[in-house]
């Protein structure tokens, strides 16, 4: 049943990545040198991140099971810092970075206190339908809606503060 639900899910995540990385390295956007995207057994974290910065640094698509993908309308973007005290200190204390996320709809969550341990700035972006029924011009248009929130100033306050650690 695993292998066939992966096999069902394989080409629109692909389409989902190529999408994504093009969107974030584009001539257009140029948001990021090298974008790195991955994701997590059949929950479908789809992480995206520059490929210098450490893996505890990223943006990511919440959790996006085969029951999400197919059924819901509404989910969430957000960026993550994990990994050490310093460096969840470091994005935790900027508020210059706080502004530029809230700006753009972006709410902070600090989970320092939960087993998680992490900084996050969350957006709910609705879709007018589930991920997994939009034909391709459907997909492209609403990610680009959403990545359209991660702005260039975002990205280098994101890099000056990996310059800090």
């Amino acid at each position: 049943m695993a292998n066939l639900i992966e096999e069902i899910n394989e080409e629109p995540l692909q389409e989902f990545f190529e999408l994504t990385r093009g969107y974030f390295t584009s001539i257009d956007h140029g948001l990021m040198k090298e974008c790195v995207i991955s994701h997590i057994f059949n929950y479908y974290y789809i992480i995206v991140r520059d490929a210098l910065w450490p893996r505890s640094l990223h943006f990511e698509w919440y959790p996006l099971g085969v029951d999400k993908l197919s059924k819901r309308k509404n989910y969430s973007f957000c960026f993550h810092v994990e990994g050490s005290k310093e460096m969840r200190d470091t994005f935790d204390q900027d508020k210059q970075l706080e502004e530029l996320f809230q700006q753009q709809d972006f709410i902070k969550e600090d989970r320092r206190a939960t087993k998680h341990r992490n900084i996050s700035f969350r957006k709910e972006v609705p879709a007018p339908k589930p991920i997994m029924l939009m034909n391709s011009f459907e997909l492209e248009s609403y990610l680009s809606k959403v990545y359209s929130n991660v702005t260039k100033e975002i990205i280098d306050k994101i890099n000056s503060n990996l310059a800090k650690l």
